[in-house]
Parts: C-alpha cells; sequence; structure tokens
C-alpha cells in the first residue's frame, strides 16, 4: 500500500504482462492489486514485465511524496499525476494515483472528469486534490493521523500536478 514504483506507473498507463502454462494476461496496473500483498493473479501466473505506453506530445508525469526522514523510510502519503495538454494549454486527459493512504495503491477515477476541458489554474488544483483527498482511505499509524495524511493527500496532488504540467509544457 505504501510502494513508490506503482503510483508512478499506473499513472503511464501501465500493464502487468502475466504469463502462465494457460497462457499470457495483460492486466491493466490499477487492476492488479487488490489490498496488501493480495493482486489479482492466479497462483500459476507470474509477473514477469509491464509494458508502459509512450507518452504522447503534451504529456507530463510527477511524483510527490512525504516521509519523516530520508532513505528507505516509508512514505506517509504520496501521489503522483500525469498530464496531457491540449494545444491551448487545457487539459485533455489527467491521471492521479496514491499510495500510503489505502489498504492499496490506488488509481482516483475522478480525477479525469475533475480537470478534463480546464485550465489548470488554482480551483482546478483545489478541486482535483478534493477529489484524490475523498478517495484517500487513509489510518492513523504512529507516522501520522487518518486527517493529516488525508491533507498531505491534496497537497501532494497539487505538487505532482503542477510539476506533470510544467514537463507537459517543455
Amino acid at each position: 500500500p505504501c510502494a513508490d514504483m506503482p503510483p508512478v506507473l499506473m499513472v503511464l498507463d501501465t500493464a502487468a504482462i502475466v504469463p502462465s502454462a494457460d497462457g499470457q494476461r495483460n492486466v491493466p496496473l490499477h487492476e492488479l492489486f487488490l489490498g496488501p500483498c493480495e493482486t489479482s493473479m492466479e497462483q500459476n501466473e507470474l509477473l514477469a514485465a509491464v509494458s508502459v505506453s509512450r507518452p504522447p506530445a503534451g504529456f507530463g508525469a510527477a511524483f510527490a511524496r512525504f516521509g519523516l526522514r530520508n532513505g528507505n523510510a516509508i512514505a506517509v502519503a504520496s501521489a503522483a499525476a500525469s498530464l496531457i495538454l491540449n494545444d491551448d494549454g487545457t487539459v485533455h486527459n489527467a491521471h492521479i494515483a496514491l499510495s500510503a493512504v489505502a489498504p492499496t495503491v490506488k488509481l482516483v477515477d475522478a480525477a479525469n472528469v475533475a480537470l478534463e476541458g480546464r485550465a489548470l489554474n488554482n480551483d482546478a488544483l483545489c478541486e482535483a486534490a478534493s477529489v484524490a483527498m475523498a478517495a484517500a482511505e487513509p489510518i492513523s499509524d504512529l507516522r501520522g493521523s487518518a486527517d493529516y495524511r488525508r491533507e498531505l493527500v491534496g497537497v501532494l496532488t497539487k505538487r505532482a500536478l503542477k510539476a506533470a504540467e510544467q514537463r507537459a509544457r517543455e
């Protein structure tokens, strides 16, 4: 639930390549994770590779993470975001994925609805942050309370979206 790489891969529209004796499945990464230490893979399947699509023009992605210390500390919360911008600078497509704030890494499906067709101004960023905060299912533990983590999701979502937008414009 608190891994750093899965949310990044989710916003990049990644599929898991899962072979077995019966053949091979390509599983969208957001469908692979079911819960802590639980995947949608069968007993006879193996995660062999991941397939990341080549991003189109106007694409940008970013990852924002908050931990209590540097190094291999488990994240308190993190957010990954990707955007495809239209020629006029409005959002054509957006994805947000969260980790460390739900029983599994979570793709925020409502993010695209909140941002599509809009300029990424403060109002849009605040709406996307609210959508992400509502999707979060944080727990309270020694690293932070559920309320603290939910607030972090809002801040980290805005940071990731701003950085993704900057990269999309480069």
